[in-house]
């Protein structure tokens, strides 16, 4: 059960020997992997949650962008068709050797890819990038009075983050009829779109509107600034308080407490979170959970090394 969402996933655990051939196969790829669109995050170098939500919040500042569309597709990793898939590889890759070997991983999988698998998560990206390069070419044919024909694009700005599809345009009817469009496509793929996506208006800075953030990579992000998402904020301050608690009552802090808070940190960094950190002492709290943390890691390393 993931605890941060409450979903039930299986995760795949291999054997040594087979990780070993995902990487040797993942060499193999990496000419192919230059088919992943630029904004598609998740698992890829230098792809991360801070580089995504810098780039929406970018986009949201052009004022003729004035809605966007959130899609998510269902149960990523195990509906995505195996034959397909192969497929899909077979076009791109004359390596025999290679794909017999890829063939081999992928049919070790009981269904569609595997959670955990090093794999997957390129084989992934890769089938997906299909609906990203998709979507960049949709558009829509206006004729004007003069008889002439004009080529006007439904989406202007798209962003993967693995099964997450965020697309921004102009206009509310461009984005639904794109919306149809890409669920139609993904039909094709053998993946199935949630019925929970929806089309909103972008925020601006003088009026309210439904769309007053986008929800995306564990983050709100607005045109103005980047906070924390609401369920992950009281967990924070749930944690933050009970340590500082034990910190003045000189108390034992544990090292889950500790690590938790730690991991922690990097969302706080990169959000405005100035006040939240000044409030509960944030600083203050790191710096003796990163001492209590060292202190563990040293009794483990050297536990280990007076036993060898």
């Amino acid at each position: 059960i993931d605890p941060s969402s409450h979903k039930i996933r299986n995760i795949g655990i291999q054997h040594v020997k087979q990780q070993i051939y995902d990487y040797i196969a993942i060499e193999g790829l990496k000419p192919l992997l230059c088919r992943i669109g630029v904004h598609q995050y998740a698992s890829i170098k230098d792809r991360g949650c801070l580089k995504g939500s810098r780039i929406i919040q970018r986009w949201m500042r052009n004022k003729s962008l004035k809605y966007f569309s959130k899609l998510d597709i269902r149960k990523c990793y195990p509906s995505i068709p195996q034959d397909k898939l192969i497929q899909f590889l077979e076009k791109h890759i004359k390596n025999d050797m290679l794909m017999w070997l890829i063939k081999e991983l992928v049919n070790s999988f009981e269904q569609g890819l595997s959670i955990g698998s090093f794999l997957s998560q390129y084989l992934c990206n890769l089938y997906l990038s299909q609906i990203y390069h998709f979507i960049g070419h949709l558009h829509k044919v206006r004729r004007h009075k003069d008889g002439t024909k004009s080529s006007i694009r439904l989406v202007y700005h798209r962003l993967f983050y693995m099964d997450d599809i965020l697309m921004i345009g102009t206009s509310a009817k461009n984005m639904h009829k794109a919306v149809k469009e890409v669920i139609k496509y993904c039909k094709s793929l053998g993946l199935k779109i949630k019925e929970s996506w929806f089309v909103k208006q972008m925020p601006f800075a003088n009026k309210k509107c439904d769309g007053a953030f986008i929800d995306m990579m564990g983050f709100r992000i607005y045109r103005t600034h980047i906070t924390v998402r609401r369920r992950v904020f009281k967990r924070i301050r749930r944690i933050a308080m009970r340590l500082w608690k034990r910190i003045k009552t000189h108390h034992k802090i544990f090292e889950s407490h500790a690590r938790k808070i730690i991991s922690y940190w990097g969302l706080l960094k990169n959000s405005n979170s100035t006040k939240v950190i000044q409030k509960y002492h944030i600083k203050d709290i790191m710096k003796i959970c990163k001492k209590v943390v060292k202190e563990y890691d040293k009794i483990s390393l050297y536990g280990k090394a007076a036993f060898c």
